[in-house]
């Protein structure tokens, strides 16, 4: 018999432990920052909206008008870095969008 041809198909079962160790540590690592990503996405976006509050809350006691923040997903490029798209009326603005939508 001739050894020298030996035929070189598949992996070693060494080999697949290997990369699956490899593959599971990838995974263990990088889960956790992925959480973290996600935690500062969502502060982020609470730190939006709380200073839109504070904002619309100031405008309204200085100019003594009810002020409306709406808070939409992000559909266009003015919306805040993280997705949230926050417009602020007053309330003749709001007033007039919602006849103009009532009577189209």
């Amino acid at each position: 018999m001739n050894h020298s041809h030996k035929a070189l198909y598949g992996f070693t079962l060494i080999e697949g432990l290997i990369v699956l160790a490899v593959v599971s540590i990838s995974l263990m690592v990088s889960t956790p920052v992925f959480s973290v990503i996600e935690k500062y996405r969502i502060e982020s976006n609470a730190r939006d909206v709380s200073n839109a509050v504070m904002y619309a809350r100031l405008l309204a006691i200085k100019k003594n008008k009810r002020q409306f923040l709406s808070a939409q997903a992000k559909t266009s490029k003015a919306a805040t870095k993280h997705g949230l798209n926050l417009s602020l009326f007053t309330e003749t603005t709001m007033m007039r969008r919602l006849l103009t939508r009532a009577m189209s």
